[in-house]
This record gives structure tokens, sequence and C-alpha cells, in this order.
């Protein structure tokens, strides 16, 4: 087992702050906000890689080591490389992994605010409020060009880069939702209910009538089920934290210990949830598809795809 470093991205700070080639102990905050937004990035990589997976693994942040050994010439340059500590054959330097995505989607993002584009949808709405921490240090005369491992041109991020992006964000926005939590507390007149989340969160969550009997039985049993909610999540533009869920198009009950696996579906590509031992799959490979509308109500073309 040995450290591998791998090279993630090149920021180079330009200006006249910078002719001197050097750093100010307050520009460490740029290379800090700018890696708080790869690996913001990097985890809504990974989960659109892994729908079934639901959760990252245990210490995958711990893991992960981003580091500089030294500011190179041409203004202020700082390469950043990613450390691993993988046996010799299970490492592969041309393979991109998440990181690898991250650093260029960003850079995608950063053009398009240049050029006063829209964003790319593969830009994670959640992470756009984290740029108004990238920049902060730099002054009107100063910037940064970005350039990702697998990219052969740069692009410059500045103070009117920053207040695009900023002028994007409105104080919410929405996204797709998919969370497992319990069930705290319910109105059922107002057909609404609170879902604790693993960080402690509770989003509020709109359901519908026919619903309602899933959502009550988690509330009475919320000490060993949970609830997989899947719809419409409206986000905090500020924390990017999800504030409540206002429609929920799936929902579904997890016993508590019960072991969860994602199947697909061949024919319409489909993803969902079954558990077991109450599984969804019969014999001969039979299943009944949660998602509306996906496929008919019985499918022969199920096939268990991976362990959550």
């Amino acid at each position: 087992m040995a450290k591998k470093s791998k090279d993630l991205v090149k920021l180079t700070f330009e200006g006249p702050k910078y002719d001197d080639h050097g750093l100010e102990i307050d520009d460490l905050a740029e290379l800090i906000a700018y890696k708080d937004l790869l690996v913001g990035t990097a985890k809504e990589v990974w989960k659109r890689k892994s729908p079934g997976k639901g959760r990252l693994q245990k210490g995958w942040l711990d893991s992960i080591e981003i580091k500089f050994y030294g500011i190179e010439a041409g203004s202020a340059r700082v390469d950043l490389k990613r450390n691993f500590n993988f046996p010799d054959d299970q490492f592969d330097f041309n393979e991109p992994d998440e990181f690898d995505e991250a650093a260029e989607i960003l850079q995608d993002g950063i053009e398009a605010a240049a050029q006063d584009q829209p964003l790319p949808e593969a830009m994670p709405k959640n992470v756009i409020p984290l740029f108004k921490n990238l920049g902060r240090n730099l002054g009107s005369d100063n910037q940064i060009r970005v350039k990702s491992r697998r990219r052969e041109t740069e692009t410059i991020y500045n103070r009117e880069v920053q207040s695009r992006l900023a002028n994007w964000l409105e104080r919410t926005y929405f996204d797709y939702v998919d969370q497992i939590g319990e069930v705290r507390a319910a109105d059922l007149d107002g057909g609404k209910f609170r879902l604790r989340l693993d960080n402690g969160d509770k989003p509020e969550c709109w359901f519908h009538s026919e619903q309602e009997t899933t959502v009550t039985n988690a509330l009475e049993a919320h000490a060993t089920l949970r609830l997989r909610v899947i719809g419409k999540g409206e986000f905090n533009s500020d924390s990017g934290k999800l504030a409540k869920i206002i429609e929920v198009s799936d929902i579904s009950v997890i016993h508590s210990g019960e072991k969860t696996t994602m199947t697909v579906c061949r024919r319409s590509g489909r993803q969902f949830l079954r558990s077991e031992p109450k599984s969804r799959m019969k014999s001969g490979g039979m299943c009944r598809m949660i998602w509306r509308g996906t496929c008919t109500s019985t499918c022969t073309a199920a096939k268990k795809v991976d362990e959550v």
C-alpha cells in the first residue's frame, strides 16, 4: 500500500496582488472555498452515478486528501493534487473519478458565468451558494485562472463572474429529492408531515390522500420504520439545505434492519428500491414496479444490480 498523487486542477492567481509570485495568508481561504465547491460537486456526481446506494459510504469525506506542494511561478500558481492510498494493482491514473468530473463541471459553470450563459445542467444547484466564498479576497484587479486536469484551456474567475453567479441565485430553488427518514409528526388535515433525516434536519413534506395510511403507519411505528420519499424539494439557496418536499411522487416504508436492494428494469431503464425479505421480486424474476407509469403492472425484465 503506497500513497499516490493525481493532478486535479491548476489555480493561477493573477493581478497586481500576485506580481511577486506569492499568496497572502488570507488567500488560503480561496483554496478552502474551492475545495468546498469541489467536494460538494463530487458528492452529487457520486449520487448520480450510484442512484441505488443512497448515502455515501462511511468515511468517504475523511478519506479525501487534496494538497498543494508549493506555489509555482507565473503570477502565483497552485497545483492541487488528490492523494490516494491504494494497492498498485488497484490504481488507474487514466480512469476519471467523481473529482475529475467535479473539477470539469465547476470549470464549465465558471465559463458559463464568464460568458453570461445559462448554467450547465450538470452543475448541482445546491453548490451554487458556495461560490459566494470563492473570490472574496481577490479585489477588482485580480483574477483566478482555472484549469482542470482534462481540459486544454483555462477559464477566468473574477469578481464579475462571482457577481453573475450570485445573481443567478434566488432565495429558494427546486430540485429532485430521494430521502429516507423517520416520520416525527403529521398533520392529516393539512396533508403534511415532518421527516427527520440522518443529519437531524426535519423538512416538511406534503402528501396525497392516498398516501395517508403509509404516513400514519410510519408515524405510529417510527421507532422501527423509515419512510423513503421521492419527489420535488424546495432548497435554501444560502445553505443548500432541503427545506420542504412540496410534491411527493412516491412513498414507501423501509423496516429497521431490513436489507434494501436497487432493482432496474431492462425495458424502461428505471430503477426502484425493493426490500427483503418482503421482496417485490417474485420467483422467475417477476417484479412490480413502484414507479408510476414506467412499466406495465407486471414486468419480467427486472434484475438485481446492487445492494445498499
